[in-house]
């Protein structure tokens, strides 16, 4: 499952930016999108270290504005925790 956090709509400002032929430009928008999730794309709960003992899970998503991806690992109660957001920029 993606982290609900990377593919919420929400950000969609930020995907926004990273569309070919975009001129970046950051607009309240985008401001008000940030504001309230720096603390939670900091915060350790959000990513976690690569351990080689834990299993890798990739899982992509393809929303109306790009495609999104995630590399999590399996922790031993089933859980899954993200260790990575690769992506690539819309090419739409």
């Amino acid at each position: 499952m993606l982290c609900k956090l990377h593919t919420q709509p929400l950000l969609q400002p930020f995907h926004e930016l990273l569309r070919k032929g975009v001129t970046w430009e950051w607009t309240d928008e985008c401001e008000q999108v940030f504001v309230p999730g720096k603390p939670q794309l900091t915060a350790g709960t959000v990513l976690v270290p690569y351990d080689k003992k834990w299993n890798l899970i990739p899982a992509c998503d393809t929303p109306p504005y790009g495609v999104r991806t995630v590399i999590s690992h399996e922790m031993d109660v089933g859980e899954e925790h993200p260790i990575a957001f690769p992506q690539e920029p819309s090419l739409r």
